[in-house]
């Protein structure tokens, strides 16, 4: 049996408090959806773009500062090796490092989600380190890039682990809407499924 929160109800307009909370209020509740998970829902998939950005940015950057510590200034220098990698090659090295993590842990995560009532916990937890990394990564110079590249890994396989939760919950939207109304919404690859009703 799958049970979704319904939305938060909407105030009474008659009531003098519940009047200047519905004024204070008037565009959160138009961007509320039916149901508070579509809401999380939604609000997730909007802030992984401020996500991916921050981590573009940081990708070129971090290459940039390997390089300086190399001493390959200029783009047509043959660069040297450190830590016994070129700095052409950090990101690429990050993204295995990522995939390796998201391979071997990412199982437990998903039966975590699917199989306990763990699954709004894991998804605040995750959200909190993922936002917490990137606040760090703030720092990042030219005496601090290394670590700061560690912790772009570990950054990538939270992502991972957020956004696996976000689907686990649009599994869910999806059987609660087949049941309301017997059609299911579309499948949850895009934004568009949860204003379906």
């Amino acid at each position: 049996m799958v049970e979704i929160e319904p939305a938060l109800p909407t105030p009474n307009k008659n009531d003098p408090a519940a009047s200047d909370a519905l004024k204070n209020c008037r565009l959160s509740n138009k961007l509320r959806l039916e149901t508070n998970d579509a809401t999380g829902f939604l609000y997730q998939r909007c802030a992984t773009g401020p996500v991916i950005i921050s981590n573009i940015f940081l990708s070129s950057s971090l290459i940039a500062l390997a390089e300086m510590e190399v001493g390959c200034f200029d783009s047509e220098d043959e660069c040297g090796k450190i830590y016994g990698f070129k700095p052409s090659s950090l990101i690429s090295i990050i993204a295995v490092v990522t995939g390796i993590l998201s391979s071997f842990l990412l199982p437990f995560m998903g039966a975590i989600v699917d199989y306990t009532p763990n699954r709004h916990a894991m998804g605040v937890i995750s959200s909190i380190i993922l936002v917490t990394i990137q606040a760090i990564q703030i720092y990042t110079v030219q005496s601090t890039w290394f670590p700061m590249a560690i912790l772009q890994a570990i950054n990538g396989f939270m992502y991972q682990v957020v956004t696996l939760v976000a689907y686990g919950i649009c599994q869910r939207l999806h059987l609660v809407s087949k049941k309301r109304d017997g059609t299911g919404i579309l499948p949850c690859t895009t934004l568009f499924c949860l204003a379906t009703k």
